[in-house]
């Protein structure tokens, strides 16, 4: 098969030729091979600004670094003009999406977290700065003038987690965000509240589990949640600003906003992967490195911030028994349900993947506890891969960021298992990047696994 592109000469010049696909792969690994001999720390400690590409707005579980997303896409869509579509089905915080907008491209994530939709909405948005500015003031006119003694929500452990003069202040937000008649406006609104909840909750901000400061914090800890909002939404509002000059100069966006598609959708991605015609071009994406509550519990970490935002504003779909408790949303989640498939599905996924038989039958010698949590989870993983195979046309590709965890002390080599059961689908790697874990923010350590200090970027195309 041969493709338009355009060749690739020490990353400066273009000209528009027929290769075969094998040649197109082979200058994308030059590219990557370039990158990394001209500036050793590109994947690892890249310089970049937080504020840009409005990444601020809500401090999200182990983001992917922006830059070195941005980067990767580039990479390919320099050397492949025919790549226009992305797709993320583990979208988190939206990196890889706002990534996909700087390059043009039709922009397609979903993710099974409410609170990921809520941000990766407002991150994909191109707001008009007048109006947001205009409603900003209405709105911090509507909390100071309001002298209502009510508290707008009621649910399990408010109390825990709230201190009453907060719940007060955090009701006053929640009276004002109502007010507003734009949902887009509204839904930044609801987004800089998640991040007040999220710094003026007793919950530690050290972790990403749920865990009550000391009382004795607790009491002397004096915050206002208004005067956090505000300060919060007025950064925000300048985060917009940079972040919409960039856009115009990338020249992606237009009088009517973003000039391609975006779709932002809440799906569980083991149970549905929208395609488009024609299939997606280009996957990029970091599953989780294991089930939510022995690695990074997605769930938990937007459980009070939703208790406070009107679910109904950030999808119509989103029902209030995603937080029926703590746990509801980490349970829907990869290998969140304890289930194990039958001896036929693990027998199939072992030959599949002979890295998780190894891996398995080693555990089953040490930890045999720690044995179905793993098949449950990868299981479900490759129950998501194999849509996305369905999703990615023939000679797209395929960017995956992923990290091997230890449990039980042994290592459990996600980057070989992912290999071998994407292999075993038709994608073939073209290369790697070992980069070290730096500024990514995660759990690196908890009961259940060790530190993990690097991961792997691996780049695959589709070959049939």
């Amino acid at each position: 098969m041969t493709l338009n592109i355009a060749s690739y000469n020490n990353g400066s010049s273009k000209v528009s030729s027929i290769r075969k696909q094998e040649d197109i792969d082979n200058l994308i690994i030059k590219k990557i091979a370039s990158l990394t001999i001209n500036d050793s720390k590109i994947w690892t400690s890249p310089k970049y600004d937080r504020s840009k590409n409005v990444h601020r707005f809500f401090q999200y579980p182990a983001m992917m670094v922006p830059i070195v997303q941005q980067t990767l896409i580039e990479s390919i869509t320099t050397v492949d003009n025919s790549v226009t579509t992305i797709l993320d089905p583990f979208m988190g915080s939206a990196t890889s999406i706002v990534a996909g907008m700087m390059n043009g491209l039709s922009c397609y994530g979903q993710d099974i977290n409410p609170l990921s939709i809520l941000l990766s909405k407002v991150k994909t948005h191109y707001f008009n700065i007048e109006e947001v500015s205009k409603r900003s003031i209405e709105l911090i006119k509507s909390i100071n003038s309001d002298e209502r003694l009510c508290i707008e929500k009621n649910f399990k452990g408010i109390d825990k987690w709230f201190k009453v003069s907060v719940s007060l202040e955090l009701s006053k937000i929640v009276r004002g965000i109502r007010k507003c008649e734009d949902i887009e406006i509204r839904r930044l609104f609801w987004i800089t509240l998640a991040e007040t909840v999220r710094l003026s909750s007793n919950d530690r901000t050290s972790t990403f589990k749920l865990h009550i400061r000391p009382l004795e914090e607790i009491q002397h800890r004096n915050i206002s949640a208004t005067e956090l909002f505000e300060k919060l939404l007025n950064r925000n509002i300048d985060d917009i600003v940079s972040h919409n000059k960039m856009l115009l100069s990338k020249m992606v966006v237009g009088k009517n906003g973003y000039k391609k598609k975006i779709s932002i959708l809440f799906k569980n991605s083991t149970e549905y992967i929208f395609i488009p015609n024609g299939g997606i071009d280009l996957l990029v994406s970091s599953p989780p490195y294991g089930d939510n509550s022995t690695t990074v519990p997605y769930g938990q970490h937007a459980y009070l911030p939703l208790q406070w935002i009107d679910l109904k504003d950030i999808d119509e779909s989103i029902t209030e028994d995603l937080l029926s408790t703590i746990s509801a949303i980490d349970r829907k989640s990869l290998g969140g349900k304890l289930i194990l498939p039958s001896q036929e599905i693990v027998d199939n996924l072992f030959e599949i993947s002979p890295s998780l038989r190894n891996v398995i039958e080693k555990l089953t010698v040490t930890h045999p506890d720690k044995t179905s949590k793993i098949i449950c989870f990868t299981n479900d993983l490759y129950i998501v891969l194999q849509k996305c195979c369905e999703a990615v046309r023939k000679n797209g590709y395929l960017v995956w960021t992923i990290g091997n965890r230890r449990v039980g002390g042994i290592e459990i080599p996600n980057n070989k298992i992912l290999i071998e059961l994407l292999e075993h689908n038709g994608i073939k790697l073209l290369t790697e990047i070992k980069r070290d874990i730096l500024n990514k923010r995660m759990a690196q350590r908890n009961r259940s696994t060790t530190t993990m200090v690097t991961e792997d970027i691996l780049i695959f195309r589709k070959t049939f």
